[in-house]
């Protein structure tokens, strides 16, 4: 397991909110990760941005050489209420607006008001732009996407961000 973000902290150059439909960016003590004290917890608002977006980021310094497209990208969160949530994603790119490739974990595998351990394979990844430049990743973005603009939701709550590599065994 490579942990690519502990998010525990809006301090400095830590995490911030991805545009003004995103607000009440803190930090909680609601965590899964027990090496950790605190997950992020942000709001979803009817921002002018005009975004379906709830989400967060942080500039990384990050090269995947090795990883190959079965293994994982993961991701804790809790969403308190699905009814109007299209999916939760996280981003990794060299921006969180034009360049990244992001991957989506559909509302119906999720729980409401409790948390879930989100994963994708890194080769199931969307691209927006020019994609992801594997050996050199600045930002990461975690965070839910909803039905319409003027959707609000107050205390999604993000834990902890992974990859895992994944052992494949194939027959002859």
């Amino acid at each position: 397991m490579k942990v690519i973000g502990f998010c525990d902290s809006t301090d400095g150059s830590d995490w911030t909110v991805l545009g003004n439909d995103t607000v009440n960016l803190t930090v909680d003590t609601k965590v899964v990760y027990a090496p950790k004290r605190y997950a992020l917890e942000f709001d979803k608002a009817d921002g002018t941005a005009d975004t379906v977006l709830a989400a967060v980021y942080k500039t990384i310094d990050l090269a995947l050489r090795g990883f190959e497209p079965n293994d994982r990208i993961c991701w804790l969160i809790n969403i308190p209420d699905l009814t109007n949530v299209a999916y939760s994603f996280v981003r990794l790119g060299s921006d969180q607006s034009t360049n990244y490739a992001e991957w989506r974990f559909a509302d119906t595998s999720h729980t409401a008001a409790r948390w879930t351990v989100a994963w994708s394979k890194l080769g199931n990844a969307y691209a927006a732009g020019t994609g992801l430049n594997w050996d050199n990743i600045d930002s990461i973005a975690v965070g839910v996407a909803f039905d319409l603009e003027t959707n609000a939701l107050a205390d999604i709550l993000v834990d902890t961000i992974w990859l895992e590599r994944v052992a494949v065994v194939e027959d002859d």
